[in-house]
């Protein structure tokens, strides 16, 4: 049986479809007033919302449908993410959280007071044996700078990450790959790859998504790291 949201494409609504065990019950499909995920929903009579703001969860494919009606795939972390911050708040109308485990970096705009994904990608995140980890917890982006020259890892040779957007006092932040110094080359080996744990703290990310967050997040924005 099926469980969970499920998309009509005759007439677009969705339909949401729950176990019970304990009633040995299955397949069960709610009807009327609902609260899910934090978010509530009326499905009238004929157990059916139109423009729900919803998660389609099929094959290991993860959908997200908008209250506007369009919609788009992201990786599992965003969806298990979104569950997660529904009820937490953030200083703009935007919220970045970053899944250490699966290196994976998600951004969501506030719409009608629901939480919904605009921005996902891979990313690489702290290492401790390179310096204190990348901070677990909730973070308000504080700063921003263009380019930095740093350190990476434990080589000596510095390198230039740009896009800094900076969500801790000692300077953790979202900025790119290490590039070779005054260029846009990335480094070789494991400095200039994506779902490493290998930085002394910040959130790297390739060059044109450290420049979104750069160009649009803005301070007071809530990151929420775990």
């Amino acid at each position: 049986m099926h469980t969970g949201w499920l998309r009509w494409n005759a007439d677009k609504t969705f339909s949401y479809f729950e176990d019970n065990p304990s009633s040995n019950l299955y397949g069960v499909l709610y009807t009327g007033a609902h609260t899910i995920d934090g978010i509530s929903y009326n499905f009238g009579d004929e157990g059916k919302v139109q423009n729900a703001a919803c998660w389609v969860v099929s094959d290991n494919s993860y959908t997200y449908y908008y209250k506007n009606g369009n919609s788009g795939t992201f990786h599992k972390s965003a969806y298990t993410t979104w569950k997660r911050i529904q009820h937490m708040k953030s200083g703009t109308q935007y919220f970045g959280a970053v899944d250490i485990d699966n290196t994976q970096t998600t951004f969501y705009q506030r719409t009608d007071n629901v939480w919904e994904p605009i921005k996902s990608w891979a990313c690489s995140v702290g290492n401790e044996r390179f310096g204190t980890g990348t901070p677990r917890g909730v973070w308000h982006v504080t700063t921003n700078k263009k380019v930095y020259a740093v350190a990476a890892g434990t080589e000596e040779t510095p390198y230039t990450c740009y896009y800094w957007t900076v969500f801790t006092n000692d300077y953790r932040s979202f900025h790119s790959i290490p590039c070779y110094p005054g260029t846009k080359r990335y480094a070789r080996g494991s400095q200039g790859r994506l779902r490493r744990h290998i930085s002394s703290g910040c959130v790297r990310l390739e060059l044109e998504n450290a420049y979104w967050i750069y160009r649009i997040i803005k301070k007071g924005t809530t990151v929420y790291i775990f």
